[in-house]
């Protein structure tokens, strides 16, 4: 249910739950076992006691493990934008587990002390001792040597430091990873003025080759309008691939990110009288209409629409040719075939003509005009009216058309306008005031979305005019947006909990050797991801914090 939610708040709380069963796990762990270790170990004590007698210091140790935890929490409940959004679902979930921890911690750390326990693993535990002993005696003897030389650990130290450093920029970058939420949006786009008919011919292909692909359930089809574009043509399509539920789909090839790959390969061999681009579901609802990236080109010095589009093409083409990136195609069309109704207001007043008249007219033949509801059959039914296709087949039948003019005659179009042919783009899309033309796209597995971004910004640099300009929309603008916030995030969570450690121990010198270690565990971290080949995305962000 989680990946069927997509990225949200429920997400990130079952993802924040996860988390927190590892804190209860360490929570029990730790109070159980470390008093044992410290007793036997360091007091030379009977290892059938286990610990008998120090369960009070474990238990007066919890308030400040609790607090140095909500120390660490407390800078990302701060931060703002989405990530803060994000961090603060995790961080409200694992609030709870904490007070969990606490008192499970609590109720169990003298649980090894009773005897009844310590008579069934004594034994166990003699053993482990031993085995412990010999180890803690090899570490102390390491450290021993180790502390002579320690102009060299530190250049060592240093040089981890350094490690890590460069690690964080040799990784990708990512933001909010693809997840597989059940369904794939597909956008097609025929030639300029296609006719609807020619639309629903592809739009049957493209639904026989998504319903033979396996792990495809069905299929919702839109000719004549782009979910992607938000826009409505003629030669524009959309359509819903709705996949099998999870426990249908067997295996790596029937994934969701899988299934979108085949038929990218197939559409773009079966389909090649139409543009046609598959998407994922966008991995935050609400942040786009649907998966990949979203570039605005903003015509900034007023060069025109026709300029702006050809630019757009050209940098979409310029960007099918990097590696990685696959399916960038531009939209807006300057050209598209149209016909131009040239009202002559003139002769229109001299007939007696209203204008009012001549665009009801043009609408309710050719568009379609609402007129009221009637309740038939236990539904609601519309009632529009539109001239027959016969009728408005040819730009002379528009002429035939009539009006009514003042005193009730029927005036012809024909003789108050002239049809005459012209070209101009469907639709004008305005960002941030100027016109803009907008490149959609997306990226192949295993390429950061911080590596897209990287390579379309210096293809726009490198592409564009002086008077022109690129920005970043949905949720790649939101990637730019957070930056490097979690940074932030993490060195004043790390702020906070050595402040609270030199409360707790009083002390500035001794919370640096846990404050220390955390540099090496953020570069054991990054080689994981590394080895992994996953790029640093925003679960990996909120594990380093």
């Amino acid at each position: 249910t989680a990946f069927m939610a997509g990225i949200s708040g429920q997400f990130y709380k079952q993802f924040a739950l996860t988390i927190a069963a590892s804190m209860l796990i360490s929570a029990t762990n730790a109070m159980t076992l470390t008093p044992a270790r410290a007793v036997a170990t360091f007091g030379h004590r009977d290892p059938t006691l286990h610990g008998k007698g120090h369960e009070h210091d474990a238990r007066e140790a919890l308030p400040w493990w609790g607090v140095a935890l909500l120390a660490g929490w407390l800078a990302n409940v701060l931060l703002g934008g989405l990530l803060g959004q994000l961090l603060g679902f995790k961080a409200g979930t694992e609030a709870w587990a904490l007070f969990a921890a606490i008192f499970l911690a609590g109720a169990v750390a003298g649980a090894l002390a009773a005897r009844p326990v310590n008579a069934i693993l004594g034994s166990f535990f003699k053993g482990f001792n031993t085995v412990f002993d010999r180890i803690t005696k090899a570490y102390g003897w390491f450290i021993g040597k180790t502390l002579r030389i320690s102009v060299v650990v530190l250049i060592l130290y240093l040089g981890l430091l350094a490690l890590t450093g460069w690690s964080f920029t040799r990784v990708p970058v990512g933001f909010i990873p693809i997840q597989d939420k059940g369904y794939l949006l597909v956008n097609y786009t025929l030639p300029d003025s296609a006719s609807l008919e020619r639309t629903q011919e592809v739009t049957e292909k493209l639904e026989k080759i998504a319903r033979e692909t396996a792990g495809v359930e069905h299929t919702i089809s839109i000719p004549g309008k782009s979910i992607v574009l938000n826009a409505n043509s003629s030669n524009y399509g959309s359509m819903f691939i709705v996949l099998k539920p999870f426990h249908d789909r067997k295996g790596h090839e029937e994934a969701g990110l899988v299934i979108l790959g085949k038929l990218r390969q197939r559409f773009a061999r079966e389909i090649p009288e139409a543009q046609v681009a598959v998407f994922p579901p966008p991995p935050v609802d609400g942040l786009g209409s649907a998966g990949g990236f979203k570039l605005m080109i903003e015509d900034r010095g007023n060069l025109g629409l026709q300029t702006l589009a050809g630019q757009a093409d050209n940098l979409a083409e310029q960007g099918n040719r990097q590696p990685g990136l696959v399916g960038l195609f531009n939209s807006f069309q300057s050209n598209t075939p149209q016909l131009y109704a040239d009202i002559n207001r003139t002769q229109a007043k001299t007939q007696g003509v209203d204008l009012s008249e001549v665009f009801n007219a043009l609408q309710v033949y050719l568009g379609g005009y609402y007129v009221n509801d009637f309740n038939a059959f236990g539904r609601t039914w519309q009632v529009n009216v539109q001239a027959e296709a016969p009728f408005r087949l040819k730009p002379q039948d528009v002429t035939n058309l009539k009006v009514r003019n003042r005193d009730g005659e029927m005036v012809p179009l024909g003789s108050v306008a002239v049809i005459r042919d012209s070209a101009g783009p469907v639709s004008v899309t305005r960002y941030n005031t100027y016109p803009a033309a907008a490149i959609n796209g997306g990226s192949l597995p295993g390429v950061s979305t911080g590596d897209v971004i990287a390579i379309m910004e210096q293809l726009s640099e490198t592409t564009l005019p002086a008077a022109m300009t690129a920005e970043w929309t949905e949720i790649t603008f939101m990637q730019k947006q957070a930056g490097n916030t979690a940074i932030f995030a993490f060195l004043g969570a790390v702020v906070l909990v050595f402040l609270v450690l030199a409360a707790l121990y009083e002390s500035w010198g001794q919370p640096l050797a846990v404050i220390l270690v955390v540099p090496m565990c953020i570069l054991s971290s990054i080689l994981g991801v590394a080895l992994a080949g996953m790029d640093i995305n925003i679960f990996v962000q909120i594990g380093f914090v």
